[in-house]
C-alpha cells in the first residue's frame, strides 16, 4: 500500500492518511529517527507542520499535545528532543503555546517544555503572552512546579511579572514569588 501511495502521492500526504487511518499515537513516533537523523531532519520538521496543518483541517483536531509527547520517547534521543524543540519553538511558535503549557504537568515532559517556554519567551513580541500563560499555569497545582522552573528560567525577562505575584491576593502566589 505505501509503495503505490509513493509513486503518486508526496510523502507528507501518505503520512496524512496513515494519521488519519492508525491515529498519531501510532504513527507520530515513527518520524522520530527522520529527527534524530541530521540528513533527515529538516525533510521531516516539514513533514511534521504539513502534518499539523492537515490534521486540524481535516480532523478539527489539534495534533500538538500529542508531537509535545514525543517528548517522552525521545529520551534518549538527544538530536531528535533538540530537533522537536526548535519545531516547536519556530515552525510551529504560533500554535505550541497551550500544548507546551499543559506538559509542564507531566515529570517526563517538563524539562523539555520549560525550555521551549524559556526560548518562546525571548521574541519581545511573545513576551506577555508566554509569561502570562505561565504564570496562569503557576496557579494550577499540577503544572506549578513546572512553571515555578520556567519562570525562574526565564531570570530577568519573567521579573516584573513574578514581582507583581508578591502584592497578589493569593497566599500561595505570594510564597511562588518569594
Amino acid at each position: 500500500e505505501l509503495g503505490d501511495a509513493q509513486r503518486h502521492e508526496p510523502t507528507g500526504d501518505i503520512l496524512l492518511k496513515f494519521l488519519l487511518k492508525l491515529g498519531p499515537s501510532s504513527v507520530l513516533p515513527l518520524i522520530l529517527p527522520g529527527l534524530q537523523d541530521a540528513n533527515a531532519r529538516a525533510y521531516t520538521r516539514q513533514l511534521i507542520v504539513q502534518m499539523v496543518d492537515s490534521y486540524q483541517r481535516h480532523h478539527k483536531t489539534d495534533l500538538l499535545p500529542d508531537i509535545v509527547n514525543l517528548f517522552k520517547q525521545a529520551v534518549v534521543l538527544l538530536e531528535a528532543r533538540t530537533a522537536l524543540r526548535e519545531l516547536l519553538t519556530h515552525e510551529l511558535a504560533h500554535v505550541s503555546l497551550p500544548a507546551l503549557i499543559n506538559g509542564l504537568q507531566e515529570q517526563l515532559l517538563m524539562e523539555d517544555c520549560t525550555l521551549s517556554l524559556v526560548e518562546l519567551v525571548k521574541p519581545p513580541n511573545r513576551q506577555q503572552e508566554v509569561l502570562e500563560a505561565v504564570l496562569q499555569a503557576l496557579r494550577n497545582r499540577h503544572k506549578q512546579r513546572g512553571a515555578h522552573i520556567t519562570l525562574v528560567r526565564c531570570g530577568h525577562l519573567a521579573t516584573e511579572r513574578v514581582c507583581s505575584l508578591l502584592t497578589d491576593n493569593d497566599k500561595t502566589m505570594t510564597e511562588e514569588a518569594r
